[in-house]
């Protein structure tokens, strides 16, 4: 799948990433050039952070894939969770 860039962060008002914090994101275009013969090129666009690699789900356009990042909420990470409940133990 070939890959291209981007569009500027702040024309599309992105957060920051949900998952490190960056302010470091791009706006990628991905196209599908799978079966070229017999299904149609399909183009989608995601949210890419170039800090921590992370990923938002695919758009149909520039302004979907913003929108959908926008919407991101990180899943916890399960050992900082046990860390946090360990530290607010009063035992």
């Amino acid at each position: 799948m070939p890959f291209g860039e981007t569009k500027d962060k702040r024309k599309y008002d992105l957060n920051n990433c949900p998952f490190c914090g960056s302010v470091v994101l791009k706006i990628m275009k991905r196209a599908s050039d799978e079966f070229p013969e017999i299904t149609p090129r399909i183009v989608s666009y995601y949210v890419s952070c170039e800090n921590c690699g992370a990923c938002g789900p695919p758009g149909l356009d520039v302004e979907g894939a913003a929108s959908l990042w926008n919407r991101c909420i990180p899943r916890p990470d399960p050992i900082k969770e046990a860390i946090k409940r360990n530290r607010n133990d009063p035992k």
